[in-house]
Parts: structure tokens; sequence; C-alpha cells
């Protein structure tokens, strides 16, 4: 049987006579939704300011990647500079790309009357393996300049691989005019353009990770499958601990339902970071279960799960019922569904949920 498109649901499954209806609705906190159309005016700058420290009151050693939620969907904005501190206008990407499956950009909120327009978003701040708490922008104050205050990073475990590849650093004086044309043009949706200035900048310096990396997010807007994959994979090649090239390399591979090399480059990605991205178990725990491996798939699953400490990525928990109904582990698969409902009332699929666990708890043995 196949599977719909996951930014509609998850799955369903036929196993021992039992079948779990496709959920086609998208739970609050998922990542998978695409952006509203290109064509929508990107609303006035919203600037932002504050400072980013580790727990004994430090700098990160890095620059920490700052990111607008809104609507279940990461929108990265800039860096923090070499102290920490944040000073980012908020709302200048608005590349549609419907193959991004973390970071995500997109404007998808207009401005609101009398506030700014992302009163309704939160600032995410990303440094592989650390967490910080999400900053509303409803509390953040002034309203017309908020300002975020202190966030201190929280120290998760060790990781490999980085969102900002130290290759960008090394690119000659050309490259880098070119990569910043192209982001210039990119804000004035001029993506043919940006292509071009892509193009130059690694034509000039093949390791330029990051300039691989976007000209791959561009192509894959423009529904250039094959060239976006190469892109990525020159990514990839050009620095292999760079996270941001395996997660689109895996939407890439499951929207063309090529499970061996989603299985591969998922799996690639938890070895450099085990700890921040539970989307890409949720996609190796799928690409497991697609081809009948259903020990492993339970394994990626859990550990999915696990890692998802504030549930953005709620699709795994049906995954993990349908391969438990695979593995005819039916009351099991119930415990699953009824956590589901019990942390997303408000999901959108949430009467076929309630038709499948209404199905599994007939099918379990009477007491």
């Amino acid at each position: 049987m196949g599977i719909q498109r996951l930014v509609k649901g998850v799955l369903w499954i036929a196993s021992a006579g039992l079948t779990l209806q496709p959920a086609f609705g998208q739970a609050t906190g998922g990542t998978l939704a695409t952006p509203a159309s290109m064509d929508v005016a990107a609303p006035p700058p919203v600037r932002i300011t504050g400072r980013v420290v580790l727990e004994d009151k430090s700098a990160p050693l890095a620059p920490v990647l700052i990111e607008r939620v809104c609507q279940g969907m990461g929108h990265p904005e800039g860096v923090t500079d070499a102290k920490g501190n944040i000073a980012v206008d908020l709302g200048h990407d608005i590349i549609r790309d419907p193959y991004a499956i973390h970071i995500q950009p997109g404007v998808d909120l207009p401005p609101a009357e009398d506030n700014h327009p992302f009163m309704d978003c939160a600032i995410r701040f990303s440094l592989p393996g650390y967490r910080s708490d999400m900053v509303s922008m409803s509390t953040a104050k002034p309203v017309g300049h908020p300002y975020l205050g202190t966030i201190v990073l929280h120290f998760v475990g060790k990781v490999d691989g980085y969102l900002i590849s130290p290759t960008s650093l090394e690119a000659p004086k050309d490259a880098k005019k070119a990569f910043d044309k192209a982001q210039e043009v990119t804000r004035k949706n001029k993506q043919a353009e940006a292509i071009q200035n892509y193009q130059k900048a690694v034509q000039i310096y093949p390791q330029y990770a990051a300039a691989w990396y976007e000209l791959g997010r561009l192509q894959a807007a423009a529904k250039k499958v094959d060239d976006a994959k190469q892109s990525f994979n020159a990514a990839i090649k050009a620095d292999p601990k760079y996270l941001n090239p395996y997660l689109q390399l895996s939407a890439v591979a499951e929207v063309s339902e090529n499970w061996p090399d989603l299985a591969d480059v998922t799996a690639r990605l938890i070895a450099l970071d085990p700890i921040d991205y539970p989307e890409a178990y949720f996609y190796s725990a799928l690409s497991n279960y697609r081809t009948r491996k259903m020990d492993v798939a339970e394994k990626y699953a859990r550990d999915g799960l696990k890692v998802d400490v504030d549930h953005h990525f709620p699709q795994t928990y049906q995954l993990l019922a349908s391969i438990l109904v695979a593995r005819n582990q039916p009351a099991a698969a119930v415990e699953q569904l009824e956590t589901y409902l019990k942390l997303f009332p408000r999901a959108d699929d949430i009467v076929t949920v309630q038709g499948n666990l209404v199905q599994l708890r007939a099918s379990l043995p009477k007491k």
C-alpha cells in the first residue's frame, strides 16, 4: 500500500486484517507544511536584540543560528556575533521551498493591526549539542523594537556536526561577493539571478558548502529536483560535517520514495548529530518501515520520540503505531495513538486518529 505525502499526515498500513486510515491533518508543532506563496509581500522588518550565553555565562564558541518559528515552521533569520549578541531583522527570506523540512524559510503571517507581524511567533536559538527555551515574540518588549533579554544555552551532548560551515570563512573575496549578491537578490525575489550568483560562487570556490546548499534550496524551489540533489551532495562533499544539506537530501529522497537513499542520509545525519533532529529519526524509521525492517524502524521511532522533547514532530507517534501494528502489537499501538491525542488534542487529523484508535481497541482480546 502506498503512503500519502507526509505534509498531509503520516500513513496507514494493512496488517493482520487491521487497517489504520491515513491521517491527512497537520498536528500542532509539525514542520512539514508548505509556506505561503512567494507572491506574498514581505512584512516590514522587525529588529530583535538580546544576548545568548552558555550556562557559565560565557559566549558560545561558535555563532548561534537564530530562527523565527511561526505555525510550526522554522525560518532562519541570522546568527549571533562572536560575543553572542543578537541584532537581526526578521522577515527577509521569502524562498518557497517545497522540499525543506527543518529550516524552511517563507513569509506566512500578515502584519497584525497595531502590532508587529510576528506577535504569534517564537524565536529559537540553534547550536548543535545545546538547547534553549524558545522566546515568544508576544512577550518581547518593547513591541516596536523587541528586546529578548539574555538566553541561556544548556549543554545536552557532544555533536560532531555544525550549522555554519567553516568553509565560508575560507572563501576568496570574489566568491564571497557573488554569495552576498545572491543573498541580496533572493530577498528581492529574483531567484534566477540568485542562482546565477550562487553558481558563480561555487565555480570560483568549489569548497563553498554554504553556497552549494543555498543553490540547492533555490533549485528545489524551482522543482529542479535532480539539480538540487546534486547541489546538496556537493555541499556535503565540500564539508561532510555541515548539517543542513542532509535534511534537504532526506526530503528529496522521501519525495521520490527512494527508501535506501533516505535510510543512508538520515543515518549519516544522526551519526553527526544524534540530539537536534527528531525529523531525521522519523525519516529513518519511515525508510526502514517501508523496507520492512520493522525492528530497526521501531528503534529509530522510539529514539526520535526521546529526542523530540518539545514535541515538534508529532507524526512519529502515528508512524510508531503503524510499525507496532505491522509487528502484531496492537495494544502497544493503542498506547501511541492515545499519547498522540493527549499531546495534540487540536490536531487537524484528530477525527481520523480517533477512528483508528477505536478500530485498534476493538481488535484487542476481550478481558
